[in-house]
């Protein structure tokens, strides 16, 4: 077994955790449809008692192709969510992607985790393809990747077989003659 946590002494903490608040992404990757609007979930704590609502700048970014998008992918995942004060520094390049939606949103300073979890919602459907999410609050950065598809897998796996169902999640019903390889 391998065991690994993240560390540090009071004063890294102090220094690494933004003075103001801090926020992030409740995961790594999330999965819509083409027929709906992305709600992504977040944590998030301020400190401010000079205001009730607060604003997030989000721009989200478009991969070109899978390959590009893989890398970046794979490229955030090298630091696990968990290690919070290191992931938070591998942030990814928007450099070559193509912004294709800016907005700003309110959250509220105190969240009531009774009601719904805070998310950032995005304004409009995207279409079908891979994407980038990079959002601000003052200077803090936050971001998270997107994946937009009608087709839903589910696969199970022995040492000899495998089953994969291939669904279409607009209909609800089997994709018929796919092909499927790995």
């Amino acid at each position: 077994y391998v065991v690994k946590f993240e560390t540090q002494n009071e004063d890294e903490h102090i220094n690494n955790r933004n003075k103001s608040g801090y926020f992030a992404y409740s995961g790594t990757l999330s999965e819509y449809r083409s027929d709906e609007k992305p709600l992504l979930d977040l944590y998030y704590g301020v400190n401010t008692t000079e205001e009730n609502t607060i604003s997030v700048n989000t721009k989200i970014y478009k991969y070109s192709n899978i390959d590009t998008f893989i890398t970046a992918l794979n490229k955030k995942m090298e630091i696990p969510d968990w290690a919070y004060i290191n992931s938070q520094k591998n942030k990814i390049s928007t450099k070559g992607l193509n912004e294709i939606l800016s907005f700003t949103q309110d959250l509220p300073v105190k969240i009531d985790y009774d009601a719904a979890p805070p998310a950032i919602q995005v304004p409009s459907v995207l279409e079908k393809g891979f994407y980038l999410v990079d959002s601000y609050w003052k200077e803090t950065q936050f971001q998270t990747f997107i994946q937009v598809t009608d087709l839903g897998t589910y696969s199970m796996h022995t040492e000899k077989e495998m089953l994969v169902w291939l669904n279409n999640l607009v209909n609800k019903s089997p994709v018929s003659d796919a092909s499927i390889s790995y």
